[in-house]
């Protein structure tokens, strides 16, 4: 019999090549290494899966024992054929058929929308809400909370009564099944009583916290006095039942031990960790001021601490374990992402606050609550969820929540990625986000309200709280620096954010405000009406967007033969739309400036307003020289005169470009409406640019596409990264093409427009 605890592997592993990697390991003894070894040999021999249980802590010395439990890969397999993966989930998931998959609610965690997917001829499942995947073994070990070990014991033992999968009749193990409807039925008790079990655990465990605040050690008395420093009074503490973490290495795990609760109990609880050495469990919180953290009906689920100066240093410090801030990690009844703390708070009371307010950390809440502010509530410190934000919405009466970050970088960012992640969400479920604003200097509300008061943060920032739609677009207006670049940049951004927004009257009234804004320094009212055109385009044309497109289901998956290049660059099929290239529509640019001086200002505008760009650098320098000169020094003289001018002045420039100094009948007849000419060279140009911009996002499709089909299965995580961009690719291919058949039409609308004309004139001679 042999036991061993590996902290740095998954729960179970396959050893195939690479012993000396867990051999390495130097908290390993002699004897341990030598096991390993000899494992490895056994395993190399027989084709086997070697599994070490994680949760098994004893000593690691030369008299230590390892347990291994040791199947071979067809075993493993023949257990996975014999068992009806949907039969076998629907004893504890309510399963009805979609396509080729089976779908019901997630059975590890509360899903109001099925989310939960089975595919019964590949043997595995996954859950679109909380991410949980795997074969029917990890399916069995997440529910039950098992062991690879004991979930491959479990399915075998329950599938044969000897225990031998390959012996076994076929016959036999049918009629097992019809003995019994639920062969191998997770009892819901017995999934309570464990969860029970943790909960409890975490109750006494807040009630030991507590108590041990109100010892006559020194450091409980310290935590004490600290917390009279910060304000808190003694029957908030009591409310929030704040205690203290004591310095020994064990002593909650000790006092639960001797309350009855397992070793399991208390790692799965998240209050114990094991020591890498293998010499037992220690205490995950020590020396800190413990802060509990608690579900909408106010039982306990994890646990904050947080470290406090000591009283006897010079500086006030000393060595302490671990972060300034640390949370419980997630368990099976606390996820960070969807705990408001505080929020019980606000669920016990009959009064719905007009809007609830969310801050980082949890001493901000608790001087909030201390100072009446009894609708605040905290992320844990946490990237905002929209979970969280769903919690805090449904909390107050008007749907309104007030996020007031900390006044830094780090808050500053979380403010940025709250806009930029769930604004569309939430405006979509009714959800109003407002942000509060801290003066300068002030570090966060806890700060705020000791160096002022309640009612001071209530009416200077909570009264003054604006939509965050609003401050999103104002920070992005900070990188403008009135260039051609930075304007369209702040456009595009501009754009994008607005069109999150499902008010269409609102995102009027945004775009033509910040029009206003970005163009301040331009005395041109048509000037903000086309910044506000263009941003109001932007956002139709993201707003018009459908689903993404789903990924074809064949052997291979990531082809790119779904989307061909011709479905997006189809050219029209004019005779007069024979423009192949950027340069010949830059050319047919400078025709209309050379050939029409009554346009050459407008011509002038239309670049410094970044709706023409020029890539030829040759052709940039004549614009420039028409720019400076055609439209004032020689504003009245033709294209003849002009090109005189020019030679004189810059002869190399007018011999590269003498060309466009003359016309040929069609050119003529293109540019018989010197105002249409222009906003046709406009529409093509985008066209242009739109068409390469699909031509690199579809070569970027490809590339990650090859990326994944190079990823093993194995890296689940580079996978999701990879399809997530494929996506972000494809939606962005969209938009560009719906912007092309905007394009097209306006292109084409103006052809048929020369070509009536021609008919008119033909028929009038």
């Amino acid at each position: 019999m042999y036991l061993l605890n590996f902290q740095s592997v998954d729960s179970h592993i396959i050893l195939e090549k690479r012993p000396l990697l867990l051999a390495e390991k130097s908290f390993y003894t002699n004897s341990v290494k030598k096991t390993l070894l000899k494992i490895y040999e056994y395993s190399r021999k027989w084709n086997s899966v070697i599994h070490i249980p994680k949760r098994r802590l004893p000593l690691l010395s030369k008299e230590a024992t390892f347990e291994v439990f040791c199947i071979d890969q067809e075993t493993i397999q023949t257990i996975k054929d014999k068992w009806d993966f949907v039969k076998l989930a629907s004893s504890v998931v309510k399963l009805k058929p979609s396509g080729h998959n089976f779908i019901g609610s997630c059975p590890f965690h509360d899903d109001e929308n099925p989310s939960f997917s089975i595919n019964n001829e590949k043997k595995i499942f996954h859950c679109f809400a909380c991410g949980a995947s795997g074969d029917i073994i990890s399916f069995v070990m997440r529910l039950e909370n098992l062991s690879f070990t004991e979930a491959v014991k479990k399915l075998q033992n329950v599938a044969v009564n000897d225990g031998s999968v390959e012996q076994e009749d076929d016959r036999k193990v049918v009629e097992q099944r019809k003995q019994s409807k639920n062969t191998f039925a997770i009892p819901k008790r017995k999934r309570n009583s464990a969860l029970r079990k943790i909960k409890d655990a975490l109750s006494t465990s807040a009630d030991f916290y507590h108590q041990y605040l109100r010892r006559d050690t020194e450091r409980a008395l310290e935590a004490r006095m600290y917390l009279v420093e910060r304000g808190f009074s003694e029957s908030l503490v009591d409310q929030f039942q704040v205690g203290y973490a004591p310095l020994g290495s064990s002593e909650l795990v000790s006092y639960l031990l001797s309350k009855g609760f397992s070793t399991d109990v208390i790692l799965e609880s998240g209050l114990g960790v094991a020591s890498k050495y293998g010499t037992g469990l220690f205490d995950t919180f020590r020396d800190r001021i413990i802060v509990p953290l608690r579900d909408h009906e106010g039982q306990v689920i994890a646990f904050g601490g947080r470290v406090f100066p000591y009283k006897g240093n010079e500086d006030g410090q000393k060595p302490t374990f671990g972060p300034k801030y640390l949370n419980s990690s997630e368990t099976r009844v606390f996820k960070k992402s969807e705990v408001l703390f505080g929020a019980e708070c606000i669920f016990r009371r009959e009064e719905k606050p007009e809007h609830v307010v969310i801050v980082e950390g949890y001493f901000d809440v608790l001087t909030m609550h201390q100072a009446g502010i009894w609708y605040a509530t905290a992320s844990l410190g946490t990237a905002l969820s929209l979970r969280q934000i769903e919690i805090a919405a449904k909390l107050s009466r008007t749907k309104k929540v007030v996020l007031n970050f900390d006044n830094d970088i780090a808050g500053h960012t979380a403010a940025c990625r709250a806009a930029d992640h769930l604004l569309e969400v939430a405006s979509r479920r009714g959800i109003e986000l407002f942000i509060a604003l801290l003066p300068e200097g002030v570090k966060d509300a806890d700060e705020f309200i000791r160096l002022y008061s309640a009612a001071d943060y209530i009416q200077r920032v909570l009264k003054n709280a604006i939509p965050l739609v609003e401050w999103r677009a104002k920070i992005t207006l900070q990188d403008y620096d009135g260039s051609i670049e930075s304007r369209t940049r702040c456009i595009e951004m501009l754009g994008n954010i607005f069109s999150k927004i499902g008010t269409a009257s609102y995102r009027s009234r945004l775009a033509h405000y910040f029009a206003e804004r970005l163009t301040e320094h331009v005395q041109d009212s048509n000037f903000v009406v086309s910044t506000e055109d263009q941003i109001l385009r932007i956002v139709r044309k993201l707003r018009s967007r459908g689903p993404s497109v789903k990924q074809d289901k064949s052997k291979n998956m990531f082809r790119t033969d779904t989307v061909e290049n011709s479905q997006i660059l189809d050219p029209l099929s004019s005779s007069y739309d024979d423009c192949s290239n950027i340069r010949f529509v830059e050319e047919f640019f400078l025709r209309i400036m050379i050939h029409f001086a009554s346009v050459r200002q407008r011509c002038t505008e239309v670049v410094y307003k970044g709706l023409f760009r020029f890539t030829d650098a040759s052709l940039w320098e004549l614009w420039k020289w028409l720019a400076r000169n055609g439209s004032e020094t020689y504003s009245q003289l033709n294209a003849e005169k002009l090109s005189i001018a020019l030679e004189a002045e810059e002869s190399e420039l007018y011999q590269r470009h003498a060309h466009l100094f003359s016309v040929d009948e069609q050119l003529l007849l293109e540019m018989m409406d010197p105002e249409e000419a222009i906003e046709s060279s406009v529409v093509y140009m985008e066209r242009l640019e739109r068409e390469d911009r699909c031509r690199r996002l579809l070569s970027r499709w490809k590339e990650v596409g090859d990326e994944m089909n190079g990823t093993t299965s194995s890296r689940k995580s580079r996978l999701d990264l990879c399809r997530s961009e494929q996506e972000t690719i494809m939606e962005a291919v969209k938009v560009e093409r719906e912007a092309l058949k905007e394009l097209k039409d306006k292109r084409r609308n103006w052809v048929q427009q020369i070509l009536n004309h021609t008919t008119t004139t033909c028929s009038g001679h």
